[in-house]
C-alpha cells in the first residue's frame, strides 16, 4: 500500500469513526442521565458536579459498527474487484487479507465486550477488585488460548503465554487506572493508537493498523465532549475498554520489518504505553512504600501529583499527551533503525523517566504537598494533601 492510499484510508476510518461516536456520546449521555448512571462527586474527585457515566460506549459502538461495515465492503470489494476506485487500486492486494480477519477480530471485539460489561457492572454496582481481576484474568486467558497473542519464538510457549495473559490484562487496568483527568486517558488512548497505526502499516501489518486508525478516530470523537470541564467521562466501561483494545491488537502483529535482526522492536508498545505504565508502577511503588494496600484507591496518580506541583488541569493533561507523544515517537524508531539506533532511543527513554522523577522530587519537596494555587478553577484542587503522596518516593522516611 502506497503513502497515498494509506493516508486516504487512515483519514476515511478515523473521520469515520470519529463522527460516529461524536453523534453516539450525547445519546449515551441522556441514557446515563435517566438511569442514574452517574458519577458522584467523592473527596478524591476532581469535579464538583455530577457527570453522566457511559461515554465509552459510544466509543466501543463506534468502533465495533465501522469495523464491521468496512470487513463487509471488503469481503465484498474481494469478489468485484471492478468496484474500486483507481486512486486506491492498489488497496486489491489486500482485500483477501481483510476479508479473512473476520475470525481473529471476532476474538478481540467478543472480550472486548466482555471487558466492557465489566466495566458497565462496575459503574452500576462498584464491582471489588477480586472480582474485577477475577473477569480480566479469565477473558485475557480465553482471547490467548483462541491464539490472540504475539509469537515469542525466545521463550518457550507456556511462558509466551503467561507474558501475553499478563501484558493484556496489565494494559488494560493501565488505562483504567489513568483516567483521573478529564481527557487524560481518551488523549493517551488515541495517541497511542494513532502512533501504533502508522508502525503497524510501515511494518507490514496493514489491518491491525486500519483497526487502531479507528479507534483513535473514536478517542477523538468522544474527546469533544470529554475534554475540560468534561460533559460524560469515560467510565470504567470506557476505559476498560480502550486499554483492552491496544493490548490486543499490538498482540497480534510483531513489530519486526524485513530490515530488523534485533529483538528491540518488541519493545516498542512498551515505549508507547510508557506513560500509563509509568503512572501504574509510580502508584504501586508509593503505596508499598507507605505500606498501603496496593488495590486501595488514594491520590498518588501521576496526574494527581502534578496538579499538586502547580499545574493546571489542561497543563498536566498536554504534559501527559506530549510525554506520551516524545516515548511513543521513539518507539517508532526502533522497528526501522539499527541496534545502536535502538539502544540510543532506549537511553533517551530512560533519561525522559529520570526527568519525570527528578521534577516530582525537587518542586514536589518546595510546594510540600500543599495544592497550588495556581489551580486554574477551585473545583479541580485535591482534597487531601498528604505528603508522602507528593512524589514517587516519599521525601522523608516515615512520614
Amino acid at each position: 500500500m502506497n503513502l497515498k492510499s494509506g493516508f486516504l484510508c487512515a483519514a476515511w476510518l478515523a473521520g469515520t469513526t470519529g463522527l460516529l461516536s461524536a453523534l453516539l456520546t450525547p445519546l449515551f449521555a441522556a441514557v446515563a442521565r435517566r438511569s442514574g448512571v452517574m458519577d458522584v462527586p467523592r473527596e478524591r474527585s476532581l469535579h464538583r458536579n455530577p457527570t453522566p457515566l457511559l461515554g465509552g460506549l459510544g466509543i466501543v459502538v463506534a468502533l465495533i459498527l465501522t469495523t464491521v461495515a468496512h470487513l463487509a465492503a471488503a469481503a465484498f470489494l474481494a469478489r468485484h474487484s471492478t468496484f474500486l476506485m483507481p486512486v486506491i487500486s492498489d488497496l486489491q492486494l489486500n482485500l483477501p487479507g481483510l476479508s479473512a480477519t473476520w475470525g481473529r477480530l471476532g476474538v478481540i471485539f467478543a472480550g472486548g465486550l466482555a471487558i466492557c460489561a465489566l466495566g458497565l457492572a462496575d459503574d452500576l454496582w462498584h464491582l471489588r477488585v477480586r472480582t474485577r481481576l477475577f473477569v480480566q484474568f479469565g477473558v485475557a486467558i480465553a482471547v490467548c488460548a483462541l491464539g490472540v497473542r504475539p509469537t515469542l519464538g525466545i521463550m518457550p510457549e507456556p511462558l509466551a503465554f503467561a507474558v501475553a495473559v499478563l501484558w493484556l490484562v496489565g494494559i488494560t487496568n493501565a488505562f483504567n487506572l489513568v483516567d483521573g483527568v478529564d481527557g487524560l486517558a481518551t488523549g493517551l488512548a488515541a495517541i497511542a493508537a494513532c502512533l501504533l497505526g502508522v508502525t503497524m502499516c510501515t511494518t507490514g501489518h496493514p489491518c491491525p493498523g486500519a483497526l487502531l486508525f479507528a479507534l483513535s478516530g473514536a478517542c477523538l470523537g468522544f474527546l469533544w465532549h470529554n475534554w475540560h470541564p468534561a460533559r460524560i467521562f469515560l467510565g470504567s466501561a470506557g476505559a476498560l475498554f480502550l486499554g483492552y483494545m491496544l493490548g490486543a491488537i499490538t498482540m497480534i502483529a510483531t513489530f519486526m520489518s524485513e530490515r530488523t535482526t534485533w529483538l528491540f522492536p518488541l519493545l516498542v508498545p512498551v515505549l508507547v504505553f510508557a506513560v500509563p505504565l509509568y503512572d501504574t508502577a509510580s502508584v504501586i511503588l508509593i503505596r508499598l512504600g507507605l505500606k498501603r494496600p496496593v488495590w486501595e484507591g488514594d491520590s498518588s496518580h501521576f496526574h494527581h501529583r502534578l496538579l499538586r506541583i502547580g499545574f493546571s488541569h489542561r497543563q498536566c493533561v498536554a504534559f501527559m499527551w506530549l510525554l506520551a507523544t516524545a516515548f511513543g515517537l521513539g518507539g517508532m524508531l526502533i522497528t526501522r533503525g539499527s541496534w545502536i539506533a535502538s539502544l540510543v532511543v532506549l537511553a533517551q527513554a530512560m533519561v525522559l523517566v529520570c526527568i519525570i522523577v527528578l521534577l516530582e522530587r525537587v518542586v514536589g519537596s518546595q510546594v510540600g504537598g500543599k495544592p497550588s494555587t495556581r489551580q486554574a478553577n477551585p473545583q479541580h484542587e485535591d482534597r487531601e494533601t498528604d505528603d508522602q503522596d507528593l512524589a514517587v518516593f516519599p521525601t522523608q522516611p516515615g512520614r
